[in-house]
């Protein structure tokens, strides 16, 4: 049976956990306005608390978390096959995916703003969770053996939006520099500064989250530059 526990000091009493488990796990305390597990026996290990809670102070043991295979992207000629379908991105005109990318960097850039709105400095956390919550879907990166083979990988993966270049540095750090990104259009369209904007600081922050949890290792980040070019430096907490 899972294990569920909510570290107090971190509970900052939002409620979303309450909100969002499909099982009713979590009560709210009106005397501490804080969540608690309430019932325990009942959760399923969906973690959807785990990935919501904006404090991280929610931890979910005893489950075995399954990583969906069958997106890896050597499988989807076969997955294509076996449904009988072809992908999106395979049947959308020019002129669509066109429309599809300006949609998105409106409600992308209206997201961000929307986010630092409502929790300030605590975006970051969505960010970095944010990249958490989207390596697990992306198993293939879990199969690399060393940073420099993943970082290949995920250059391979992402290259059509964000390609990438990297070197290493001090050891552990990585010196990353982006150009093209996929953002800058949108964001100098919203009439923001590349590397300032709301937007910006999410990516970055859910760039490093994508690293540190194909790694297992927590990073940081520091921006070198940003434009035409982005640079950032990230580098693993225990070389800090």
């Amino acid at each position: 049976m899972p294990d569920v526990r909510i570290l107090d000091k971190g509970c900052r009493g939002c409620t979303l956990c309450v909100d969002i488990c499909p099982v009713k796990v979590f009560a709210f305390d009106e005397a501490t306005d804080l969540a608690l597990v309430q019932h325990q026996e009942d959760c399923i290990g969906c973690l959807s608390c785990v990935y919501l809670c904006p404090s991280q102070c929610i931890a979910v043991s005893d489950v075995e978390l399954v990583r969906p295979f069958h997106r890896i992207e050597e499988n989807v000629a076969f997955v294509e096959q076996f449904l009988q379908t072809q992908s999106a991105a395979r049947v959308l005109t020019e002129e669509e995916l066109d429309m599809a990318y300006r949609e998105v960097g409106i409600l992308s850039n209206a997201f961000a703003e929307a986010v630092t709105e409502i929790l300030g400095r605590g975006h970051k956390s969505v960010g970095r969770r944010a990249g958490a919550v989207a390596a697990a879907h992306l198993p293939e990166m879990y199969e690399e053996t060393g940073i420099n083979s993943l970082l290949r990988r995920m250059r391979d993966r992402f290259g059509s939006s964000f390609d990438f270049q990297y070197t290493f540095s001090d050891g552990a750090d990585i010196d990353l520099s982006v150009s093209p990104c996929g953002l800058l259009q949108a964001v100098r369209n919203a009439g923001e500064t590349p590397g300032d904007s709301d937007l910006c600081l999410l990516f970055h922050e859910y760039w490093v989250g994508l690293i540190s949890s194909f790694t297992g290792i927590q990073h940081s980040y520091r921006m070198l530059g940003a434009g035409e070019k982005c640079r950032m430096k990230i580098t693993p907490l225990d070389q800090v």
